[in-house]
């Protein structure tokens, strides 16, 4: 039998919403039948404990993100920032990815946890659907103990004219059931909370049609990207300003996460226009499209990035991301020489 633990990962937070539990070591269940959870005593996930000043001669990459970047489904050494670590020489990547959190959040761990660490470049990796997270107060989760979905409140802004307003702060620790979560959360999850044993019926039945309809639609997941004047987008925006003036004086990068729909070529990637206007906007600011390294692999390679049933990446899809930031970092001239001779 794997061995698989229901302990807690997550605690609350007051600022953040939710946090890891320090100095943890934890078997999830998975589809994959699990795998394991490590942080350390800050409360990142991480194998090991960091300097706040790094040493003599070491480079060091803040990272910031949600589950993609976390590594929900994959070992802590499958990871695509572990697997850059021990690609590159004399650097360090410190990763601050929280499971279901949004730039909003990644925001706040940058300015109270990860700013301490010191660093070279700050890489932000949010996942493209991040853009539905910012406008709300709580957002679901998966309880890993009873298996039903609730909702877990977070930190939000508001943008009141040019000015970012915090809200929800501290952050409540009451959980809500999904039909009891604000309308406009439920409005972006397509769900009035329930979902009936018909539709679910008719969900599996229509699955193996889903590709076709999706390019045939050119189905866009995420409308928000649609235009650079909408309010969530406008939101995002600010916050990405705002991290770097947090930045200070390291270099940021940002790398967005594609999600199945565009690395399998289901969706046309909009978000791309949206990240280039903000890199125009931002010249000292470097944006990285990972789309065309997961496009030149084969279709069966492409599929393989993700799960059957869970649309994280699979330890070959955190091989890809890996593989890619070391090229698009070293092209653009973010890696100490050192680092560059070992790629």
């Amino acid at each position: 039998m794997s061995p698989v633990s229901h302990r807690m990962i997550l605690q609350h937070h007051e600022l953040f919403g939710q946090w890891h539990v320090p100095n943890l070591r934890a078997y999830v269940p998975h589809e994959r039948g699990y795998y394991v959870v490590r942080t350390n005593s800050v409360g990142m996930r991480a194998s090991r404990n960091y300097a706040t000043v790094p040493p003599v001669g070491v480079s060091r990459i803040l990272l910031l993100g949600d589950s993609f970047t976390a590594g929900e489904g994959v070992d802590n050494e499958e990871r695509f920032s572990d697997l850059l670590e021990r690609r590159l020489e004399g650097v360090e990547v410190l990763n601050f990815g929280l499971d279901g959190s949004g730039t909003d959040q990644h925001l706040l761990i940058f300015e109270t946890i990860g700013s301490r660490f010191g660093g070279d470049l700050v890489l932000y990796c949010p996942l493209v659907e991040n853009i539905r997270r910012v406008t709300v107060p709580c957002w679901p989760v998966l309880d890993r103990t009873t298996g039903a979905t609730v909702c877990v409140p977070k930190p939000y802004f508001s943008l009141e004219g040019d000015r970012l307003e915090l809200h929800n702060v501290p952050v409540p620790r009451q959980r809500l059931a999904l039909n009891e979560a604000p309308p406009e959360v439920r409005k972006l999850l397509g769900t009035n909370g329930h979902t009936h044993h018909l539709t679910q019926l008719i969900r599996q039945a229509v699955a193996p049609l889903k590709p076709a309809m999706m390019r045939v639609r050119h189905y866009q997941p995420f409308p928000q990207y649609a235009s650079p004047d909408h309010p969530a987008w406008r939101l995002t925006w600010a916050l990405l300003e705002r991290l770097i003036t947090a930045a200070g004086d390291r270099t940021v990068a940002i790398a967005p996460l594609p999600l199945y729909y565009y690395i399998e070529r289901l969706s046309p990637p909009v978000y791309l226009e949206r990240y280039r206007e903000f890199a125009t906007a931002h010249p000292s600011v470097h944006v990285i499209n990972l789309l065309p390294h997961f496009q030149a692999l084969s279709p069966a390679e492409r599929r393989r990035c993700r799960y059957p049933r869970d649309e994280h990446y699979t330890p070959f899809g955190h091989q890809v991301v890996a593989s890619a930031l070391r090229i698009e970092l070293a092209r653009r001239g973010l890696l100490r020489h050192e680092a560059v001779e070992a790629v």
